[in-house]
């Protein structure tokens, strides 16, 4: 069985996930168990004394009594630019996994060639030969820096729910200069080429439009980039009414937006009402405003960002793949689904080219964490929990463990690996950003960017301080 990638490539999808994988996430998420921790790491926080130049409070000690201190002198950073020399490092996952690839440049900064790099330069070093769709629509998209002294690539992809389809540029709904993308949750999102076309290529809104008119569609000038991800031929899908969409996933993306428009009756009929007749699609409403997304906006006023990553040719210069999806909640059927397919796609490029990949387990927030800053670390995993659940912020101490525990048991089955983030990071409550932004919400997601200490070569406060908290031990582990 095969699935075609966003180029048309087949991405094989029965090595080791059976066609099932959706079905059997589920399956898994309601047992037993699903409530037990994936093999939590084995440790505890530990005091640092003067003698060991900590950046930072605390040092980690595993449960074999090994000790890992990230020191002044940089002798953990050449360390770990040993172990990555010659190696390109993506990182694919949300506003948190953006202050793990911070805190990682920082640490791997060893002179003067390494920080943040030219798009160009990155586009040159890392697809030197490539045409790629999606890299052309991307490359404004993600960061990009040198480290090691320029041997070594640390590369982000903003990708709040890991989705490998659910997105559409932010640039078509409200700031034609906004690089970004934004995951697509509902129809009204979609600009006048989307619409268009899912009218003229489906059965959404009756018979598709004749070959010649979706011909003349895909090909407008003003369709160029976008419209090239969301399908890749003129060929109609679709089988009736009552499966307007069948058929759609061999044209590209065009699936998941026609699958966002069946999600009730009432949305359906709203779109069709909207775009009218296939003959009217020259005049198609331009989309809303960005203020009226209000099915987006997560607890920090932000919609969430899903830019497109699961592309072959993407993916092919990395060695070392870090993704995390967990944070932004959405429903369990969604997570699954994305879950399982992004674990599909990696499997895939993991075998074609031994990279090693590993899905990073979400660290969750608890309330008050203002009262938290001076808090010694928890002794166990089990104290940890209970104080997250006494203190639930936004109900993650409700759900976080289960989306952890969902995604490990779809990258296990693909022979991928898991990095435990979780435990570790929840033992520690005394690092967390207790920012308020101006609606009044308090920020104890993200990890806290207090001034303060000796620089380590770091221009940028923010970076400088995102060392002293957990994030850099579980982001080199």
């Amino acid at each position: 069985m095969f699935e075609p990638d966003w180029q048309g490539k087949p991405l094989a999808t029965n090595h080791g996930l059976s066609p099932d994988c959706v079905a059997h996430g589920l399956a898994f998420f309601i047992s037993a168990s699903a409530r037990i921790t994936t093999q939590p790491r084995e440790g505890s926080w530990v005091a640092c004394q003067h003698e060991d130049r900590c950046i930072g409070t605390f040092k980690w000690k595993a449960g074999d009594g090994r000790i890992t201190t990230i020191d002044y002198r940089g002798n953990f950073s050449r360390h770990m630019c040993n172990k990555l020399w010659g190696r390109n490092i993506l990182l694919i996952g949300d506003s948190v996994s953006r202050q793990s690839f911070i805190a990682l440049s920082q640490l791997l900064r060893m002179s003067g060639l390494d920080g943040p790099m030219q798009h160009a330069e990155a586009y040159r070093r890392l697809w030197p030969r490539s045409f790629s769709t999606v890299i052309r629509l991307v490359r404004d998209a993600f960061e990009v820096r040198a480290v090691c002294n320029s041997s070594a690539t640390l590369v982000l992809v903003r990708n709040d729910w890991l989705d490998g389809h659910h997105s559409y540029p932010a640039a078509s709904a409200h700031n034609k200069s906004d690089r970004s993308f934004l995951c697509a949750t509902s129809w009204e999102q979609l600009d006048m080429r989307s619409r268009a076309i899912l009218r003229n290529f489906t059965h959404l809104c009756g018979a598709p439009a004749r070959q010649s008119a979706r011909s003349q569609l895909l090909h407008m000038k003003e369709s160029a980039g976008w419209s090239q991800l969301v399908i890749r031929s003129s060929e109609a899908c679709g089988r009736d009414d009552s499966r307007p969409c069948d058929g759609c996933a061999a044209l590209g993306d065009v699936r998941s937006l026609c699958e966002t428009v069946l999600a009730d009756t009432h949305t359906r009929r709203d779109f069709c009402a909207q775009v009218g007749t296939a003959a009217a699609q020259q005049h198609a409403l331009q989309p809303k405003s960005r203020s009226l997304y209000t099915d987006l906006i997560e607890p920090f006023g932000d919609p969430a960002l899903c830019t497109p990553w699961a592309d072959r040719t993407f993916l092919s210069p990395f060695q070392v793949i870090l993704v995390n999806s967990g944070a932004h909640q959405v429903p369990v059927a969604r997570y699954n689904e994305a879950m399982c397919q992004a674990a599909r796609v990696l499997q895939v490029h993991a075998r074609a080219t031994e990279a090693i990949v590993a899905f990073r387990t979400t660290i969750p927030t608890f309330d008050n964490c203002h009262l938290r800053g001076k808090a010694s670390p928890f002794a166990s995993l089990a104290e940890a929990e209970m104080y997250i659940e006494n203190h639930t912020y936004f109900n993650h101490g409700l759900w976080v463990k289960e989306f952890n525990n969902l995604a490990a048991h779809h990258f296990r089955r693909a022979g991928l690996h898991v990095l435990d983030a979780y435990s570790q990071s929840v033992l520690r409550t005394d690092d967390r950003s207790s920012k308020t932004s101006a609606t009044g919400v308090v920020d104890c997601l993200h990890f806290a960017e207090r001034p303060g200490g000796p620089a380590f070569g770091a221009s940028n406060p923010e970076e400088r301080d995102l060392l002293r908290t957990s994030l850099p031990y579980w982001s080199v582990q």
